[in-house]
């Protein structure tokens, strides 16, 4: 009888010090002051040639080459003031194509391409808490494109037609609004009590942190992963002495051996989970212009070796004005549950000048979406998710159109997945997804759709 006290006294500590963490509420953790910057420089060659050989056909060869140049930046910034990210990109993109049967060219055609892209989003609470905020977003896309192509329309080179077009695109856009609210990312807080847990389960802790110290090892988790490396090796080799340094600096080791690593190394490495917190409610308002030049050129050589050349030069210019309204909300439920909430209303109106496409034509729209569902995360194995969402979309063209119709329509679906870790044997995975969608425009013809789909699967190590 006596041997059995221990172990009740034992499992007894267990119990509460493992309920301490489970009443950490994630919703009170704010993030840390973080800013990150980061430039990519990616180059991208590919070339491929073939050649054909047929007793009963011509020699026939192919060539293709494809380069890619592409820099982005990107930048993240928390600060109690402030939540802003930017982003930025500059590529260009020549592709070459060549065909020919024996020594006689059949097509040759070049494409070259130059895109920039950037713009940031930021918001602003000015009175450092979380109520009420500003938020502006200005974006810029430009992109510029010539095709070439060179096609030879008899096998005895009789007949050539060449078509030359370039595109020039301009695209401006700026969101414009404010809110209410504030969501916070808290899978930092998350993985630092993981990384607790697992030590502590495996008797690898002095003692257990109070709720200050677990908030210091996640500002620390949250700050390294957002250093910037060049080498992922050496920055997890940073990060595994930067933790164990906090570690030991707050005295909860004292015994450094390989089961303490293994077990910091693996919860470093897949304790992370998709975590947040707050409500946010925001209004936007964006205005969006499209430019685009488009000038054509074809020459075709018939056979009494006279040329015929069309030439087109062409701009549409279009407007878009929209109004948005978000909600977006996270709720932690303990550690193991999360709750989501998004609904979104969008009215927006589309001004169009087109002389390219004559199907373009000035339209309104409206659309509403909603999605609400819960997450659950067991373990660092097995966790699941499961939502319902529905979206509601109008189209109201111009009356002086006749070549589209107003339309509805309609969308509801539910869905869910399993990924359940039995044993290091036995594994089961889960998904299912159900539908239905609703059409209808003003000719009175309906399109109804209902759609179900699952999928299971078994994995069993026998030996």
């Amino acid at each position: 009888m006596k041997r059995i006290y221990p172990f009740f006294a034992l499992l007894f500590i267990s119990y509460f010090s493992f309920a301490q963490f489970e009443n950490f509420d994630l919703s009170k953790y704010k993030l840390p002051e973080i800013k990150r910057h980061q430039l990519d420089f990616n180059f991208s060659y590919n070339n491929n040639n073939q050649k054909h050989y047929n007793d009963d056909t011509p020699d026939h060869s192919n060539f293709d080459l494809d380069n890619d140049l592409r820099l982005d930046y990107s930048f993240d910034r928390n600060t109690p003031r402030v939540q802003s990210n930017g982003w930025g990109s500059l590529s260009t993109t020549m592709t070459l194509d060549r065909e020919k049967y024996e020594d006689k060219e059949k097509v040759k055609d070049d494409y070259f391409n130059f895109r920039f892209n950037a713009g940031f989003q930021k918001r602003i609470y000015p009175k450092n808490d979380d109520r009420w905020f500003l938020l502006w977003s200005p974006n810029l896309n430009v992109s510029n494109s010539l095709n070439r192509d060179q096609d030879f329309l008899d096998y005895n080179n009789n007949q050539i037609e060449k078509y030359k077009t370039r595109y020039l695109t301009f695209q401006p856009r700026l969101n414009v609004g404010g809110g209410f609210g504030r969501i916070e990312q808290t899978s930092d807080a998350r993985r630092a009590i993981y990384i607790v847990e697992d030590l502590y389960k495996k008797d690898k802790l002095n003692r257990l942190p109070d709720e200050d110290e677990l908030i210091v090892i996640a500002n620390r988790v949250a700050e390294l992963r957002n250093q910037r490396f060049f080498d992922a090796r050496l920055r997890h080799i940073y990060e595994m002495e930067s933790l164990d340094s906090l570690l030991n600096t707050m005295e909860l080791v004292s015994d450094n051996d390989i089961g303490y690593f293994t077990s910091l190394n693996d919860m470093w490495s897949y304790g992370h989970e998709s975590r947040y917190s707050g409500t946010r409610l925001q209004a936007v308002v964006v205005g969006q212009l499209d430019y685009r030049f488009v000038k054509e050129k074809t020459v075709t050589d018939d056979y009494e070796n006279s040329s015929v050349t069309i030439e087109d030069d062409n701009t549409d210019y279009n407007e878009n004005l929209q109004f948005g309204l978000a909600l977006s909300s996270y709720k932690p439920i303990g550690l193991k549950w999360q709750r989501y909430l998004f609904a979104n209303v969008n009215a927006s109106n589309y001004f169009n000048d087109s002389n390219v496409n004559a199907w373009s034509t000035d339209f309104n729209s409206f659309s509403g979406i909603i999605s609400y569902g819960y997450d659950w995360f067991f373990n660092t194995r097995t966790y699941a998710s499961f939502g319902v969402n529905g979206q509601y979309s109008r189209y109201d063209y111009d009356e002086e159109e006749t070549n589209r119709y107003d339309s509805n329509s309609f969308y509801t679906g539910i869905s869910g997945s399993l990924n359940y870790y039995f044993s290091p044997r036995l594994r089961a995975s889960f998904r299912i997804n159900s539908n239905y969608n609703w059409y209808q425009n003003s000719d009175s013809s309906y399109d109804k759709q209902f759609r179900f789909g699952s999928s299971a699967s078994l994995n069993y190590a026998i030996f």
